[in-house]
Protein backbone atom coordinates (compact mmCIF):
# COMPACT_ATOMS: atom_id res chain seq x y z
CA UNK A 1 0.00 0.00 0.00
CA UNK A 2 1.16 3.48 -1.04
CA UNK A 3 1.54 6.30 1.44
CA UNK A 4 0.29 8.62 2.20
CA UNK A 5 -3.03 7.89 1.46
CA UNK A 6 -6.48 9.91 2.77
CA UNK A 7 -8.71 8.59 5.21
CA UNK A 8 -11.71 10.50 5.83
CA UNK A 9 -10.59 14.02 7.03
CA UNK A 10 -6.95 12.54 7.81
CA UNK A 11 -3.95 11.66 6.07
CA UNK A 12 -2.09 8.37 6.74
CA UNK A 13 1.35 8.83 6.33
CA UNK A 14 2.51 5.57 7.39
CA UNK A 15 1.56 2.30 9.49
CA UNK A 16 3.54 2.61 13.01
CA UNK A 17 2.04 -1.39 13.60
CA UNK A 18 -0.41 -3.64 13.22
CA UNK A 19 -2.13 -5.96 15.61
CA UNK A 20 -4.71 -8.96 15.33
CA UNK A 21 -7.12 -6.87 15.18
CA UNK A 22 -6.38 -3.48 14.73
CA UNK A 23 -3.40 -1.70 13.12
CA UNK A 24 -2.08 1.98 14.25
CA UNK A 25 -0.86 4.66 11.95
CA UNK A 26 0.73 8.24 11.89
CA UNK A 27 -1.68 10.47 10.58
CA UNK A 28 -2.03 14.27 9.64
CA UNK A 29 -4.99 16.31 10.76
CA UNK A 30 -5.59 19.57 8.54
CA UNK A 31 -7.28 23.28 9.77
CA UNK A 32 -7.77 26.39 8.68
CA UNK A 33 -4.87 28.82 7.36
CA UNK A 34 -2.27 26.20 6.24
CA UNK A 35 -2.61 24.41 10.09
CA UNK A 36 -1.13 21.15 10.56
CA UNK A 37 -0.99 18.78 13.29
CA UNK A 38 0.43 14.62 13.56
CA UNK A 39 -1.51 12.34 15.51
CA UNK A 40 -2.26 8.79 15.64
CA UNK A 41 -4.98 6.66 13.90
CA UNK A 42 -6.19 3.48 15.77
CA UNK A 43 -8.02 1.52 12.97
CA UNK A 44 -9.85 -1.83 13.05
CA UNK A 45 -8.96 -3.90 10.64
CA UNK A 46 -11.42 -4.68 7.63
CA UNK A 47 -11.81 -8.43 8.53
CA UNK A 48 -12.76 -7.36 12.28
CA UNK A 49 -14.93 -4.73 10.75
CA UNK A 50 -18.32 -6.69 11.05
CA UNK A 51 -17.58 -8.52 14.61
CA UNK A 52 -20.31 -6.71 16.35
CA UNK A 53 -18.54 -7.65 19.95
CA UNK A 54 -15.64 -6.84 18.60
CA UNK A 55 -16.30 -3.36 17.86
CA UNK A 56 -18.39 -2.88 21.49
CA UNK A 57 -15.17 -3.81 22.77
CA UNK A 58 -13.07 -1.17 20.74
CA UNK A 59 -15.67 1.92 21.24
CA UNK A 60 -15.54 0.75 25.12
CA UNK A 61 -11.37 1.27 25.10
CA UNK A 62 -11.89 4.83 23.66
CA UNK A 63 -14.95 5.63 25.98
CA UNK A 64 -12.46 4.63 28.91
CA UNK A 65 -9.61 5.92 27.79
CA UNK A 66 -10.65 9.79 27.10
CA UNK A 67 -11.69 9.85 30.83
CA UNK A 68 -7.94 9.55 31.81
CA UNK A 69 -6.48 12.61 31.99
CA UNK A 70 -2.16 12.51 33.20
CA UNK A 71 1.21 13.19 32.01
CA UNK A 72 1.90 9.48 30.53
CA UNK A 73 -1.33 8.57 29.19
CA UNK A 74 -1.55 9.31 25.55
CA UNK A 75 -5.33 11.46 25.32
CA UNK A 76 -8.06 10.65 22.79
CA UNK A 77 -9.22 13.33 20.29
CA UNK A 78 -11.93 11.10 18.71
CA UNK A 79 -13.89 8.59 18.21
CA UNK A 80 -15.10 8.15 14.53
CA UNK A 81 -16.28 5.75 11.18
CA UNK A 82 -15.20 6.07 7.85
CA UNK A 83 -16.32 3.81 5.59
CA UNK A 84 -17.67 1.21 7.91
CA UNK A 85 -14.45 1.32 9.68
CA UNK A 86 -14.29 2.43 13.71
CA UNK A 87 -10.97 4.39 14.15
CA UNK A 88 -9.82 6.69 17.61
CA UNK A 89 -7.73 9.46 16.80
CA UNK A 90 -4.97 10.20 19.25
CA UNK A 91 -2.33 11.89 20.39
CA UNK A 92 1.07 10.89 18.67
CA UNK A 93 4.09 10.13 21.04
CA UNK A 94 7.46 10.38 18.71
CA UNK A 95 9.89 7.78 20.29
CA UNK A 96 11.20 4.22 20.46
CA UNK A 97 8.73 1.07 20.86
CA UNK A 98 9.51 -1.69 22.58
CA UNK A 99 10.45 -4.07 19.98
CA UNK A 100 12.90 -1.55 18.54
CA UNK A 101 14.53 -1.39 22.13
CA UNK A 102 14.80 -5.27 22.16
CA UNK A 103 15.65 -5.15 19.07
CA UNK A 104 19.00 -3.22 19.52
CA UNK A 105 22.07 -5.37 19.48
CA UNK A 106 22.82 -4.83 23.47
CA UNK A 107 22.91 -7.14 26.15
CA UNK A 108 21.60 -6.36 29.03
CA UNK A 109 20.04 -8.31 32.66
CA UNK A 110 17.86 -7.49 35.39
CA UNK A 111 16.16 -8.52 38.00
CA UNK A 112 12.93 -7.48 39.80
CA UNK A 113 11.60 -9.00 43.26
CA UNK A 114 8.61 -6.86 43.99
CA UNK A 115 6.34 -7.33 40.97
CA UNK A 116 3.07 -8.09 41.73
CA UNK A 117 0.02 -9.31 39.47
CA UNK A 118 -3.64 -9.60 40.75
CA UNK A 119 -4.56 -8.53 44.20
CA UNK A 120 -5.68 -4.93 45.12
CA UNK A 121 -3.90 -1.83 45.23
CA UNK A 122 -3.78 -1.41 48.93
CA UNK A 123 -2.70 2.27 48.85
CA UNK A 124 -5.70 3.48 46.38
CA UNK A 125 -7.73 5.37 48.30
CA UNK A 126 -11.20 3.93 50.04
CA UNK A 127 -14.40 4.58 48.80
CA UNK A 128 -17.69 2.77 49.80
CA UNK A 129 -20.04 4.97 48.62
CA UNK A 130 -21.84 4.89 45.09
CA UNK A 131 -22.13 8.00 42.83
CA UNK A 132 -24.46 11.13 43.59
CA UNK A 133 -27.39 11.11 41.05
CA UNK A 134 -29.54 14.39 40.59
CA UNK A 135 -32.42 14.00 37.62
CA UNK A 136 -34.17 16.77 36.19
CA UNK A 137 -36.91 16.29 33.34
CA UNK A 138 -37.33 18.41 30.57
CA UNK A 139 -34.45 20.87 31.79
CA UNK A 140 -36.00 21.65 35.10
CA UNK A 141 -35.18 20.20 38.56
CA UNK A 142 -37.61 17.70 39.90
CA UNK A 143 -39.29 16.95 43.29
CA UNK A 144 -40.79 13.46 44.03
CA UNK A 145 -44.65 13.74 42.80
CA UNK A 146 -44.41 16.46 40.11
CA UNK A 147 -46.03 17.01 37.07
CA UNK A 148 -44.17 16.01 33.39
CA UNK A 149 -45.16 15.98 29.82
CA UNK A 150 -45.97 13.10 27.98
CA UNK A 151 -42.41 12.62 25.48
CA UNK A 152 -40.06 13.74 28.78
CA UNK A 153 -36.04 14.00 28.39
CA UNK A 154 -34.65 12.98 31.19
CA UNK A 155 -31.64 14.45 32.24
CA UNK A 156 -29.14 12.63 34.78
CA UNK A 157 -26.10 14.10 36.25
CA UNK A 158 -23.67 11.62 37.59
CA UNK A 159 -21.17 11.86 39.75
CA UNK A 160 -18.49 10.32 41.80
CA UNK A 161 -15.10 10.44 43.58
CA UNK A 162 -13.59 7.49 41.82
CA UNK A 163 -15.65 8.29 38.66
CA UNK A 164 -18.17 5.85 36.91
CA UNK A 165 -18.57 2.10 35.70
CA UNK A 166 -19.33 2.16 32.61
CA UNK A 167 -17.75 -0.96 31.87
CA UNK A 168 -21.58 -1.89 30.07
CA UNK A 169 -21.56 -5.73 29.74
CA UNK A 170 -18.76 -6.70 31.04
CA UNK A 171 -18.86 -4.92 34.34
CA UNK A 172 -21.90 -2.92 35.27
CA UNK A 173 -24.32 -1.23 32.79
CA UNK A 174 -26.35 2.26 33.55
CA UNK A 175 -30.24 1.15 34.09
CA UNK A 176 -33.49 2.99 33.87
CA UNK A 177 -36.14 1.06 34.90
CA UNK A 178 -39.21 2.43 33.80
CA UNK A 179 -43.07 1.67 36.31
CA UNK A 180 -40.43 -1.33 36.67
CA UNK A 181 -41.30 -3.56 34.09
CA UNK A 182 -39.78 -1.63 30.86
CA UNK A 183 -35.37 -1.64 31.61
CA UNK A 184 -33.48 0.82 29.49
CA UNK A 185 -29.86 0.40 29.30
CA UNK A 186 -28.30 3.82 29.26
CA UNK A 187 -24.63 3.44 30.02
CA UNK A 188 -24.02 4.47 26.09
CA UNK A 189 -25.27 8.02 26.62
CA UNK A 190 -23.14 8.40 29.95
CA UNK A 191 -20.36 11.58 28.82
CA UNK A 192 -18.53 13.01 31.26
CA UNK A 193 -18.06 17.22 31.66
CA UNK A 194 -15.51 17.10 34.55
CA UNK A 195 -12.54 14.91 34.51
CA UNK A 196 -13.49 11.20 34.90
CA UNK A 197 -15.67 11.94 38.16
CA UNK A 198 -18.66 13.87 36.89
CA UNK A 199 -20.60 12.89 33.84
CA UNK A 200 -24.13 13.52 31.96
CA UNK A 201 -26.81 11.63 30.05
CA UNK A 202 -30.00 12.65 28.42
CA UNK A 203 -33.39 9.65 27.29
CA UNK A 204 -36.09 10.77 25.36
CA UNK A 205 -38.56 8.93 26.95
CA UNK A 206 -40.95 7.50 24.70
CA UNK A 207 -44.67 8.27 24.89
CA UNK A 208 -46.33 8.07 28.76
CA UNK A 209 -49.89 7.51 29.22
CA UNK A 210 -51.55 9.79 31.55
CA UNK A 211 -50.98 8.39 35.19
CA UNK A 212 -48.21 8.21 38.03
CA UNK A 213 -45.11 6.34 36.61
CA UNK A 214 -42.05 5.10 38.41
CA UNK A 215 -38.45 5.96 37.14
CA UNK A 216 -35.74 4.01 39.02
CA UNK A 217 -32.05 5.01 37.65
CA UNK A 218 -29.11 2.06 39.02
CA UNK A 219 -25.78 3.51 38.63
CA UNK A 220 -22.35 1.77 39.64
CA UNK A 221 -19.21 3.63 40.47
CA UNK A 222 -15.69 1.99 39.67
CA UNK A 223 -15.39 0.30 43.10
CA UNK A 224 -18.59 -1.46 42.26
CA UNK A 225 -20.84 0.48 44.88
CA UNK A 226 -23.98 1.03 43.66
CA UNK A 227 -26.57 3.78 43.91
CA UNK A 228 -30.27 3.26 43.37
CA UNK A 229 -32.56 6.16 43.14
CA UNK A 230 -36.51 5.85 42.78
CA UNK A 231 -38.48 8.71 41.86
CA UNK A 232 -42.71 8.62 40.76
CA UNK A 233 -44.38 11.48 38.56
CA UNK A 234 -47.40 12.38 37.59
CA UNK A 235 -48.29 12.47 33.86
CA UNK A 236 -52.11 14.08 33.66
CA UNK A 237 -54.21 14.89 30.44
CA UNK A 238 -56.04 13.11 28.04
CA UNK A 239 -55.17 10.25 25.23
CA UNK A 240 -56.49 13.55 22.99
CA UNK A 241 -54.20 15.61 24.45
CA UNK A 242 -56.17 18.59 26.23
CA UNK A 243 -54.15 20.48 28.24
CA UNK A 244 -55.06 21.61 31.89
CA UNK A 245 -53.16 23.64 34.34
CA UNK A 246 -52.39 22.43 38.27
CA UNK A 247 -50.91 23.85 41.31
CA UNK A 248 -51.89 27.48 40.55
CA UNK A 249 -51.17 29.90 43.31
CA UNK A 250 -50.32 33.49 43.58
CA UNK A 251 -48.77 35.58 46.08
CA UNK A 252 -49.59 38.47 47.99
CA UNK A 253 -52.91 36.51 48.42
CA UNK A 254 -55.08 38.67 49.14
CA UNK A 255 -53.13 41.39 46.66
CA UNK A 256 -52.18 44.49 47.32
CA UNK A 257 -51.76 47.55 45.58
CA UNK A 258 -48.70 46.43 43.70
CA UNK A 259 -50.44 43.34 42.15
CA UNK A 260 -50.12 39.53 42.44
CA UNK A 261 -47.88 36.70 40.73
CA UNK A 262 -49.74 34.12 39.33
CA UNK A 263 -47.49 30.69 39.39
CA UNK A 264 -49.09 27.50 37.59
CA UNK A 265 -48.00 24.31 35.77
CA UNK A 266 -49.28 22.74 32.60
CA UNK A 267 -49.73 19.41 32.43
CA UNK A 268 -48.07 19.09 28.62
CA UNK A 269 -45.92 21.46 26.17
CA UNK A 270 -47.69 24.51 24.74
CA UNK A 271 -46.06 27.07 22.51
CA UNK A 272 -48.63 29.50 23.11
CA UNK A 273 -51.42 29.98 26.12
CA UNK A 274 -53.89 32.11 27.26
CA UNK A 275 -55.42 33.29 30.89
CA UNK A 276 -58.41 35.11 31.60
CA UNK A 277 -59.07 36.35 35.32
CA UNK A 278 -62.37 37.79 35.96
Amino acid sequence: MNYPLPFGKYLLLERANVGGMAEVFRAKAFGVEGFERILAIKRILPNMAEDDEFINMFVDEARIAVQLSHANVVQIYELGKFENQYYIAMEYIAGKDLRQILDQDAEAAGVLDNLVIGGLYKEAPEDRNGPEIRLAFDGKSFDEGDYISRQPTLKATISDQSGINVFGNRGHNIILLIDKTEAVILTDRFRTINGFTTGVLEYDIPSLAPKEHTFELSVHDSYNNATKISVQAFVVGSETGDISINKLLNYPNPMDKEGTTFTFNLTDDARYGGIKIY
